[in-house]
């Protein structure tokens, strides 16, 4: 696998769609009103939008924009009645919105073609798919590879416990900092050793598991977490790890001050553009599994099941757009993406 020609070139687009209040199926203009609820900006959609209605005259797209307390928002409209016809599934509602019908089968619909069927598989439930995703994202291992060459590795480690012996090379050699977890919210490391037990051990679909009480996260986390723990206890990662974010990071990697950190996509240009010798790897392997890359899904789109049936038309002529080709054109400009 060419992780770095991945990281590089690879940038895959979504697009989200705003949710508000439902109401008539009509609006005062003879057209079909779809309340949709947006997890962006309106500097991010507003051309994708625009053109959905250009080409769809007989629908009228009434948006609201939140990105704040998303899931609540969301929530709190289901809870009211108010479900909007068209919505965002993220990962703080998906469980809920997969149990309790609130959102319509989407299986049989050729909105999803194109969609690989593993990305579908995070909106599944019992057969049936739920959302429709249209982006995705990757994070992998970032090093310099002049550091870890000097420490006398000349291909990457893939098990976890010869990237932490690695980790205390570099401290011996006198790198500030060998290891950073790039993500100041999670661990991409941690995320990324429990995908590899889940496949070792094989598991799917933990996080239905544990909501239908069938596991628990202490069961499934517990060994990965006291693996991930070495890292600490042997100095290879450290509090640094808490203030050293985003260009910060980057700074560090660049003036050779840090050995090895996490990052994803986003960060493929300025890598690019640094002149660093670096090399991009998986993430070292759970003891026993494979070396694995994270990532998923990200947001996807739903259409209410409680909306009348011609708005549920007009919400998949709208989910079809945003994962075509001009759909899919227009969300990655307007985020600055790559299309």
């Amino acid at each position: 696998m060419n992780v770095k020609k991945i990281a590089a070139g690879m940038i895959a687009c979504a697009m989200l769609l705003p949710l508000a209040a439902c109401g008539s199926s009509g609006s005062a203009d003879g057209k079909i009103e779809l309340n949709v609820l947006s997890y962006d900006l309106e500097t991010q959609d507003k051309a994708m939008f625009d053109a959905f209605e250009k080409a769809n005259p007989d629908i009228k797209l009434k948006v609201s924009y939140t990105t704040t307390n998303y899931a609540q928002t969301l929530q709190t409209r289901i809870s009211g009645n108010q479900t909007p016809d068209v919505f965002k599934v993220i990962s703080d509602n998906l469980v809920d919105i997969k149990n309790n019908g609130v959102a319509l089968d989407l299986s049989d619909e050729s909105l999803l073609n194109g969609i690989d069927d593993k990305y579908l598989s995070t909106f599944e439930k019992d057969g049936k798919i739920y959302a429709m995703p249209t982006q995705a994202w990757q994070g992998f291992l970032v090093y310099n590879k002049d550091l870890v060459s000097k420490a006398g590795y000349d291909e990457f480690p893939t098990e976890w416990d010869d990237f932490i012996k690695l980790g205390k090379k570099l401290k011996d050699d006198g790198v500030p900092y060998p290891f950073l977890e790039g993500q100041g919210a999670f661990s991409y490391t941690f995320e990324a050793m429990l995908g590899s037990k889940y496949k070792l051990d094989g598991e799917t679909n933990v996080d239905q598991k544990i909501a239908n009480g069938e596991t628990t996260f202490e069961e499934q986390y517990t060994p990965v977490l006291k693996e991930w723990k070495k890292a600490i206890d042997e100095g290879v990662l450290t509090k640094d790890s808490l203030s050293l974010t985003g260009d910060a990071l980057n700074q560090a990697f660049v003036s050779g001050e840090l050995g090895m950190y996490t990052t994803g996509i986003w960060d493929a240009a300025t890598l690019e553009k640094s002149g660093i010798n670096y090399g991009v790897a998986p993430f070292p392997a759970y003891p026993g599994g494979e070396p694995f890359i994270v990532g998923a899904s990200d947001q996807a789109w739903a259409v209410s099941a409680s909306s009348s049936k011609e708005k549920q038309e007009a919400g998949k002529k709208l989910l079809a757009f945003i994962n075509s080709a001009k759909g899919l054109k227009l969300y990655c400009e307007g985020n600055g993406y790559a299309s």
